[in-house]
């Protein structure tokens, strides 16, 4: 598949489209349509996405990657479309990726969420020694196209979409996550995955885009920021939640044919998310700074309690074993309901760090 942007080849006809995406955390539908489509195979994610546009406009032409303090621009100052993997669903490690309509990207891993005092690896800031999905520059792993010209109104644009080949392996670096179609690859095989378009407002001034915020679907329309719309919806204006990213289904079946599988893991993912949040509410009020050791003292520091008594997953409730001090804390929350030869357990942290641990019952 040769990387131009354009997404009319027989490749990406085949496949269908995504829904139109969403306002990150408001009920309005977004003025403007954005939708993906996406394939793989045994090294490569292909991603392919539509921005419908009038005004197709970008200022930063290139970016480094490499220690370049002139160089260092951060893609979402334009309008941009965003990726975002967590391969293994521990909220740790995850991937982000985002390009502009010139093509210009920037990649990076977090370690974790900037709130859970996660940090950026990546080569705008470590050069050679940082984290860099896209190199080699020469491989051509994203390319961006417009039905008129970039930063020309009088071009009359309509759209423009972008195509992303991003390497398996990348996407799947320092996580426990297996590749897909590898001989350990579960099956179902769920990755989390979101997907972002962040739109800045603006006007012609002598012939020229020029960025003046004023969001159209953000909590308070007319504000002087800019629009976020996504995939699957966040419930707050704020990506670095990975929690709430939805999920990609590897299958190997013929193109189309896929039929959508059960995320049995997601019942004891949402209850331990539940008691991350209770956990971390606790500890900005009562608890100044410390952990709750049982589930009751976290009883109004959450809308969802029978998240955490066990009421959602058969009647067990949640475990928490607190650190010294009481500033850190592990919490199991474990699925009770006899309907499989396995039962899960699920486990978070103080820094979210979530993982599902499948158990033979006896």
């Amino acid at each position: 598949m040769e990387l131009d942007g354009r997404l009319e080849e027989e490749a990406w006809s085949e496949v269908g489209w995504s829904e139109d995406f969403l306002d990150i955390s408001e009920a309005a539908p977004p003025p403007l349509r954005t939708r993906v489509k996406l394939r793989w195979d045994a090294e490569t994610l292909y991603v392919g996405a539509w921005l419908e546009e009038p005004q197709v406009a970008a200022n930063i032409s290139s970016t480094c990657h490499c220690v370049n303090a002139s160089a260092d621009q951060v893609i979402f100052h334009d309008n941009d479309f965003e990726l975002f993997v967590d391969a293994d669903g521990s909220t740790h490690n995850y991937k982000e990726l985002e390009v502009n309509a010139l093509a210009a990207s920037w990649d990076l891993l977090l370690s974790r969420s900037y709130e859970d005092g996660g940090s950026e690896n990546s080569s705008r800031l470590f050069g050679d020694a940082g984290w860099d999905m896209m190199a080699p520059r020469a491989a051509g792993r994203a390319a961006a196209w417009s039905d008129g010209l970039v930063n020309e109104p009088g071009s009359a644009p309509s759209f423009w979409s972008v195509e992303l080949a991003l390497p398996l392996h990348k996407l799947a670096e320092l996580t426990r996550a297996a590749l897909p179609g590898s001989a350990g690859a579960p099956k179902p095989h769920f990755w989390r995955i979101n997907f972002s378009r962040v739109e800045w407002g603006m006007v012609v001034v002598n012939g020229r885009y020029q960025k003046r915020p004023s969001c159209r679907t953000c909590p308070v329309p007319g504000a002087a920021a800019e629009d976020n719309w996504v995939w699957s919806a966040q419930g707050a204006v704020a990506m670095h939640k990975p929690e709430r990213w939805g999920f990609l289904q590897f299958e190997d079946s013929r193109v189309n044919a896929t039929r959508a599988a059960p995320v049995d893991e997601w019942p004891v993912r949402a209850c331990a998310a539940a008691l991350y949040y209770a956990q971390k509410s606790y500890a900005a009020g009562e608890g100044a700074g410390g952990y709750a050791a049982r589930v009751e003292q976290l009883r109004k520091y959450t809308e969802t309690f029978e998240a955490l008594d066990g009421s959602c997953l058969g009647g067990k409730e949640a475990s928490i074993e607190l650190g010294e001090g009481g500033r850190s804390y592990t919490a199991v929350v474990e699925e009770a309901a006899e309907t499989t030869h396995e039962r899960l357990l699920g486990s978070v942290n103080e820094q979210r760090l979530m993982r599902v641990e499948r158990v033979a019952r006896l």
